[in-house]
């Protein structure tokens, strides 16, 4: 014996497209049950600065525990990379926080938004605001004049 194996037991051979990656097998991942995950995480809210350098998450939690006055002050965490948690005691406490959005620090948006089973590195990203208009005339009071 020579020491030398054939092309076939090397599992080499002729490649029809040789910029296609060999198939693998397929595997199915069992879905997680989040039930629990669910439950922790339902009245918590997630924060995300606009400019790190200028919004220091290690300030804005006491200023946030502060501002949000409730019987029982919500616990804030921070997540690292501009990202923080505050996790409240009550869903009344809450909902009143998310109510008064949008916040601001250090001249600079603040997102908040309730917690959700989510995969996605931008998540938080929304910042909702609700504006009044003033001064229209009123044959023009339409929305199509709004929009």
């Amino acid at each position: 014996m020579t020491g030398r194996f054939s092309k076939e037991a090397k599992g080499k051979g002729i490649v029809s497209d040789p910029y296609q990656a060999p198939r693998t097998a397929r595997i199915k991942a069992q879905l997680p049950d989040n039930t629990e995950a669910l439950q922790k995480f339902s009245r918590t809210l997630i924060c995300r600065v606009k400019n790190q350098t200028t919004q220091k998450v290690w300030s804005l939690i006491p200023f946030f525990t502060e501002l949000w006055k409730s019987d029982k002050r919500p616990v804030g965490s921070d997540l690292g990379n501009g990202l923080f948690q505050f996790q409240f005691e009550k869903e009344t406490d809450l909902l009143a926080v998310l109510e008064k959005k949008p916040y601001h620090y250090a001249k600079w948006m603040v997102i908040v938004q309730r917690w959700e089973l989510t995969v996605s590195k931008d998540f938080p990203s929304l910042i909702p605001f609700s504006i009044k208009v003033q001064v229209i005339p009123i044959h023009l009071w339409s929305e199509e004049t709004i929009q």
